[in-house]
Order: structure tokens, then C-alpha cells, then sequence
């Protein structure tokens, strides 16, 4: 069965080489196109979709594209034999977010987690990642667009914490749901969700590089093992 992730819309900024990836778990039989569509279906750019050995890759010229979030990215490509057409979520947006929280973070609070990382994760990227993902799949979804969070700094202790619950609920399996990776995944998905729930964003929705309003998150659902399982 074909999968293609899609964590994200994506968010690029009106450059003349705006970058964009299609992850497949299946490679391209070859290039592709990609289009990009503005909010009333009008073409705003295409390029060659580069087949990969993970998906594709394209490069646009949104140089002249306005600021907004109801774009469309169109992919045409062949997979597993067939011609696909694949449509992603885009924002074309002036500032983006980026990850909060890092290793140093993370060591800082338990000492030993480096030695606890995977080999073929030795930092924890992937769980940074995820939590990352999951903290702006809520805002999106609360309408809190993350291109117009002017405080960015607000968002580490919800990240840090976070991804300390994913990273300990991981350790937690390793002892069959009990013992000190439990308890703390417990404690971290707790003070995760309180996190997130006192945060208060500063949104700079007109993009002039001053606030305009400011919200309140609502408290963050984890979908973390439930207590004691």
C-alpha cells in the first residue's frame, strides 16, 4: 500500500527557489510535475518534480506570490506504475517557526538520555520532531497559524516537555509499562499538557513585525500510554 506523509502543510516563503518534498514510501518510476494553485484554482507556479529515492523534490519560483494560506500543491507523478496526483496544503508565509528544543535541552532535565538514544538516533531528532510536528498540528487546527507567532520562545517549554513524554514513553516499553521510564512519562505528558495550556501567543496576523492580538492555546490532547498501562 502506498503511504505519503504528510506531517504539515507546508509552509515556504515567496523566494524565487521555494522549496518543496513529496515522501513516498515507494520511489518514482521518474520526474514528475508540480503546480501550485492559488485559493480560486489560478496556476501560480510549475516546475519538474525530481523523482527520489524517498519520494521527490521540486523547486518553484514564488517570487512574486502573495502572503496566504490556501494554496494547493499538485503533484503528477507515477508510482508503483500508476499516475498519481497528489495535493499538499501550502502557506506562503513571511516568517516560519522552527524547533525550540535540542539535545542540551533535553540532557538538561534527565542527565542520561544521550546514552539512552537510539544509534540511529543519537540526538533524538525524530522525537524532537514529532513533538515539534504535534505542537503545530494543534495550533493550525485551533486556527493559531504558526507564521504569525511573533514569541517563538514561548513554545519551548511545550516542545521541551513534549518530547521528553514521547522519548520516556519509548524508554517506558523496555520495562513492560513499569518502573522509572514509566513514571516519568507519566509526569512529562502531564506537564506537557499543562504547558501548552498556559501558553499565550503573541500573533502578528497582518505580517508587519508587530503584535496584534493575543491568544491563549487551548490545552493540548496527548495521545500518550494511558496511566499505568
Amino acid at each position: 500500500m502506498l503511504t505519503i506523509t504528510r506531517d504539515l502543510p507546508v509552509f515556504v516563503n515567496p523566494i524565487a527557489l521555494a522549496a518543496f518534498v513529496l515522501v513516498s514510501d515507494t520511489a518514482p518510476a521518474g520526474d514528475g510535475t508540480l503546480e501550485l494553485l492559488d485559493s480560486s484554482g489560478e496556476s501560480v507556479a510549475t516546475g519538474t518534480a525530481t523523482a527520489t529515492a524517498t519520494g521527490a523534490t521540486a523547486t518553484l519560483d514564488l517570487s512574486a506570490a502573495d502572503y496566504g494560506n490556501n494554496f494547493l500543491a499538485v503533484w503528477e507523478i507515477t508510482i508503483d506504475g500508476l499516475a498519481r496526483y497528489i495535493r499538499q496544503d501550502v502557506s506562503v508565509v513571511k516568517a516560519r517557526l522552527y524547533p525550540t528544543v535540542g539535545l542540551d535541552d533535553l540532557t538538561s532535565i534527565i542527565h542520561d538520555l544521550a546514552r539512552q538514544a537510539p544509534a540511529t538516533d543519537p540526538v533524538w531528532a525524530a522525537k524532537i520532531e514529532a513533538a515539534w510536528v504535534s505542537i503545530m498540528s494543534r495550533l493550525i487546527g485551533h486556527k493559531s497559524f504558526p507564521q504569525f507567532v511573533l514569541n517563538a520562545w514561548a513554545l519551548r517549554e511545550p516542545h521541551l516537555y513534549q518530547t521528553l513524554a514521547l522519548i520516556t514513553a519509548d524508554l517506558a516499553t523496555r520495562e513492560n509499562g513499569e518502573g522509572r521510564w514509566s513514571v516519568a512519562a507519566d509526569k512529562f505528558a502531564a506537564q506537557a499538557e499543562k504547558a501548552y495550556g498556559n501558553l499565550t501567543l503573541e500573533m502578528d496576523t497582518d505580517e508587519d513585525d508587530t503584535a496584534d492580538t493575543t491568544e491563549a492555546a487551548v490545552p493540548m490532547l496527548l495521545l500518550m500510554r494511558p496511566a499505568g498501562a
